[in-house]
């Protein structure tokens, strides 16, 4: 999907640029020295031996929205977070990043208009090796 995959790179272009909270991108390139790519991928853990913190995006569900002259959809987007911390503080400061970045976002979606961006749940569960963290983004996104 075009509009998923243009937003996924939108939203680590963002976090990219990122200071506040000590950052989350620092924190990321800290622990896999280079940044994940920003690509949908489905996954129930981090992968095995993945240096953590470690975050993948996950479009959750895409609802077009066009009509006879707009064009768009609305995304849900699921932000996964994993933390191998003792405490569920890491996880959650980076959820609280993502969830701030949504909020008047100073970045743009490549070919598309962002027209809303707003978190819509979220949730931290220890997951048996540290704490596993989602966001549910709601996004709408227009052509153009």
């Amino acid at each position: 999907m075009k509009e998923a995959e243009a937003f996924f790179v939108a939203l680590l272009g963002g976090l990219e640029g990122d200071t506040g909270a000590g950052g989350v991108i620092p924190l990321l390139t800290a622990a896999h020295g280079t940044l994940p790519a920003p690509k949908p991928i489905w996954c129930d853990s981090a992968p095995p031996n993945s240096a953590q913190p470690y975050l993948t995006f996950n479009e959750a569900s895409d609802l077009s929205w066009d009509t006879s002259d707009t064009q768009g959809g609305e995304l849900l987007v699921d932000v996964h977070v994993w933390s191998d911390k003792p405490s569920r503080q890491e996880a959650v400061d980076l959820m609280n990043r993502i969830e701030d970045l949504c909020f008047d976002p100073a970045w743009t979606v490549s070919g598309f208009t962002l027209v809303y961006c707003r978190p819509q749940r979220s949730r931290c569960e220890a997951d048996g090796e540290g704490f596993h963290g989602v966001v549910t983004l709601s996004v709408i996104i227009g052509h153009g």
